[in-house]
């Protein structure tokens, strides 16, 4: 019966043993840990770089939009002051094209005037044989 009770030897090496597991599995766990949030510093680090990067594209689209929206106010206000140049060249082509069309009418009226004139200079000189060759012959005949 002595053999199956456990010296005080033994049980300090049972104890021994169990404290070294524990204090194995301790490490073992420190070391996992560790590993696990160096793991956990890594992921944390990249995902800081990554947010840094988009906040980066993020303010360049955002100035990008501000500057494309300038853009935009700039051109309506050029759209808006050629539709105003444009209306007032019209307006202008329109009068312009009146006074030619008057100064046109004036030419032509002018110009038919003339012409009737020439017109009767011609038929006046182109008569004025005959007439004196009749003239002639009633003077013969008188």
């Amino acid at each position: 019966m002595l053999a199956s009770i456990p010296t005080v030897g033994a049980l300090f090496a049972i104890a021994a043993a169990i404290v070294g597991l524990v204090l194995l599995a301790g490490l073992v766990a420190g070391q996992f840990r560790r590993g696990v949030v160096q793991e956990l510093r890594e992921s944390l680090l990249t995902a800081t770089n990554e947010i840094s990067i988009e906040r980066g594209r993020s303010d360049r689209l955002e100035r990008e939009a501000i500057g494309m929206h300038e853009e935009i106010k700039a051109l309506r206000a050029q759209v808006a002051t050629l539709h105003t140049v444009l209306r007032d060249d019209q307006q202008i082509a329109r009068l312009v094209g009146a006074e030619l069309k008057n100064e046109l009418a004036t030419l032509i009226q002018h110009d038919d005037e003339k012409l009737q004139e020439n017109v009767a200079l011609g038929v006046a000189r182109g008569l004025e044989a005959p007439v004196r060759a009749l003239t002639a012959a009633v003077e013969r005949i008188k």
